[in-house]
């Protein structure tokens, strides 16, 4: 890009701000710098988004900034999670912007909400974009779990009171409009809610699939991602009372690769490692429970 003259440090961020939004990329946060339209004004604000300057990217419409841009992600790593695409706009200077808190994506098992959802949590900052311009928000659901288990079950959950709290009074569930059991992409149709501000945050969750019938003590666990391309790995577990856990996982062949003690806890997220990447399978031991052989094939299916 070249000009025939020395840019003041506005215009200088009104460039920075279209090269960033075009290519999918984020601005430092250091220093919170806003996201600015060809008028000079914020449309994502950098304070208002100062707990979610994470894989900041947008779609929307500006004449005078050459921008017109319908589909939108980051490019930064785990960006691809989530992409948000519209319709054709015909307004101006209206931007619709999200960014992350920059947490993992594993689930958040201790709030009391009737959906568990992840720790990450998404900030959607809106300018000038019409009540009735409906977006779709898209969840790579293979970025979280090799094996996507019961992509219906997943939830969009959008808190509409502006302040990302996620209480229960003011949070809305939403179910997929749509699911591509090919590529696991799962999808939500949504239009700005009624009652948002001029900013809203969102989650993903889902009902964890149940352990054992056989033994109302386990109620759920998850180890993702399975199998594992680098040997990092997590598992979520959560008992029906607290207690302690040791768990045990071994790879595909029966050999125990590693060994990890959890404190007493309902909600169990542990992180571990072995230098043996592949697929794995759990054995959970907690007083006189025990589980054993619980892993997921390339199929899905739970043995």
């Amino acid at each position: 890009v070249a000009f025939d003259h020395v840019l003041t440090p506005n215009e200088r961020q009104r460039l920075e701000s279209y090269l960033a939004l075009k290519h999918g990329l984020t601005i430092r946060q250091d220093d919170p710098r806003h996201y600015l339209d060809s008028e000079g004004q914020a449309y994502w604000n950098a304070e208002i988004g100062r707990e979610f300057g994470s894989r900041v990217a947008g779609i929307g419409r500006d004449i005078d900034g050459s921008m017109y841009k319908t589909q939108g992600q980051s490019q930064l790593p785990q960006g691809q999670l989530i992409r948000i695409n519209t319709g054709e706009l015909t307004c101006d200077l209206c931007y619709l912007s999200w960014s992350d808190n920059g947490q993992a994506t594993a689930m958040d098992l201790e709030r009391n909400l009737e959906i568990k959802p992840l720790f990450r949590r998404w900030q959607i900052q809106i300018q000038q974009w019409p009540q009735t311009q409906e977006f779709q928000i898209q969840l790579d659901s293979r970025s979280l779990f090799s094996i996507p288990a019961d992509m219906e079950n997943w939830r969009l959950i959008v808190d509409v009171s502006g302040t990302g709290e996620f209480r229960e009074n003011e949070i809305i569930y939403t179910p997929p409009h749509r699911v591509d059991e090919e590529t696991a992409i799962i999808t939500w149709n949504i239009e700005r809610p009624t009652n948002a501000t001029e900013v809203f945050h969102l989650s993903f969750g889902f009902n964890t699939p149940e352990l054992d019938q056989s033994d109302d003590f386990w109620k759920s666990a998850i180890l993702s991602p399975n199998p594992s391309p680098d040997g990092h790995f997590q598992v979520r577990v959560e008992t029906a009372y607290p207690n302690s856990l040791i768990i045990h996982v071994f790879d595909n062949l029966g050999r125990l690769v590693s060994t990890i003690q959890s404190q007493e806890s309902k909600y169990h997220l542990v992180e571990g490692y072995t230098d043996q990447p592949g697929t794995y399978r759990l054995e959970l031991q907690a007083e006189n429970h025990q589980k054993t052989s619980w892993m997921r094939d390339q199929s899905g299916k739970v043995y």
